[in-house]
């Protein structure tokens, strides 16, 4: 049999691409990455914004940056709309050219950048560091399906949603997260701290916390002794 070529992506042949963002200045700059991930229903929306309050972070959400691209109604944003209409992960490049840029816009602005929901996969944050910087740490929070599936659900009686189909859907979706998701913690296991996020809302958030000034801390050690080791050679 001869060699099978794979059919070329309709959407990915019309997607528009920014190829070639420099993120130069977000590496000078040295801000504290961090980066929130877990399933749906696992609170990362919630506690977020509860980061960003206490430690005057900019929240980067991908979810967010994604809808905020599709409101501009240009020929990206309708066809990023298809890719989230079918349940599919936007090209990773794309994405990240989207961080990249809301980055460098709140460069100034910010004491540190606080990812949610990203990485998705593992390519996905193999690319940002390698055309951004590395993070800093990786908070996965944890829950099991029952938990994630019944938050869910309560949250789609609140939005009147007609309950067989959102069950079926979130029973889908934390499938393919956790699909996703494996490759993941395996690969920057040595950056990733897990948080039990079946706890109410302010314990996570004091676990997260914790883990969060532990970071500034370690940071803030390591850069002064950068300094000293600057000064004793100069």
């Amino acid at each position: 049999m001869g060699n099978c070529l794979k059919p070329r992506d309709p959407l990915e042949a019309i997607l528009p691409r920014e190829t070639g963002i420099d993120a130069s200045a977000v590496r000078e700059a040295d801000l504290p990455i961090v980066c929130l991930i877990g399933g749906p229903g696992s609170g990362k929306s919630t506690q977020s914004k509860k980061v960003s309050e206490k430690f005057h972070w900019i929240i980067i959400s991908s979810s967010e940056i994604l809808r905020d691209e599709v409101h501009k109604r240009s020929i990206k944003g309708i066809v990023l709309a298809r890719y989230m209409s079918q349940g599919r992960l936007v090209p990773a490049d794309v994405l990240i050219e989207l961080i990249k840029t809301k980055m460098l816009n709140h460069l100034n602005t910010t004491n540190g950048f606080f990812l949610t929901g990203f990485p998705r996969e593992k390519e996905q944050g193999k690319i940002f560091e390698r055309q951004v910087k590395p993070f800093d740490l990786l908070i996965y929070l944890s829950a099991r399906n029952s938990v994630l599936r019944d938050r869910a659900m309560a949250k789609a009686v609140m939005m009147s949603e007609r309950l067989e189909q959102s069950e079926e859907r979130m029973k889908d979706r934390i499938n393919i997260f956790h699909k996703m998701n494996k490759p993941v913690l395996r690969h920057y296991k040595k950056k990733l701290v897990v948080i039990n996020a079946e706890n109410d809302d302010e314990n996570v958030f004091a676990d997260i916390c914790r883990e969060m000034e532990y970071l500034l801390k370690k940071l803030s050690a390591e850069k002064q002794s950068r300094t000293a080791a600057s000064y004793s050679s100069s």
